[in-house]
């Protein structure tokens, strides 16, 4: 049966919204629409320019900041989330068997169906588990210490309906 292990670090934390964004049509949608936003604030910055107006045109400043470096302020607020979570650095085990999903590390012990995931995801580099719109495991290839990438996709494909493969 699939066995991982590893260490639940910030980058693990951080893959889980880069994975979820890399197929979500919401993180596309909010792409274009910073882009949409930004072309008429270009165009409102310049008429403040020519009327003088301070407060509006930093006003304007700080909005297209905010939309130029909001994934950054994102990843900035998921990081200090994290930095308080009781699971930060916890050696986490994974075994995937034929009842569901058995997670054991140093903090607590969890044991799901297969019924609880909802959709699975194979990338190039790991499997994204949802179980729901809102809570993700990533279970990465690179610390797979039992089974093989390919073995462990089939496997998780016989047992959740909803699979893709994003490879």
């Amino acid at each position: 049966m699939p066995k991982f292990e590893f260490t639940f670090t910030e980058e693990h934390f951080l893959t889980i919204f880069q994975k979820r964004a890399q197929i979500s049509k919401q993180a596309l949608v909010f792409k274009i629409l910073r882009i949409l936003l930004l072309v008429p604030l270009a165009f409102l910055f310049y008429a403040t320019l020519q009327t003088g107006e301070t407060i509006l045109m930093v006003v304007i400043i700080l909005i297209a900041l905010l939309l130029l470096f909001s994934k950054v302020i994102e990843r900035w607020m998921l990081i200090q989330s994290f930095r308080n979570s009781p699971f930060r650095n916890e050696q986490i085990s994974i075994q995937l068997t034929d009842e569901g999903y058995i997670g054991e590390g140093t903090v607590g012990s969890t044991k799901l169906g297969w019924t609880a995931f909802t959709k699975a995801v194979r990338f190039e580099d790991g499997l994204l588990l949802f179980q729901g719109p809102g809570l993700n495991n990533w279970l990465p290839f690179s610390t797979l210490v039992e089974g093989s990438p390919d073995d462990v996709a089939g496997f998780v494909q016989s047992k959740v309906s909803d699979f893709q493969n994003r490879r």
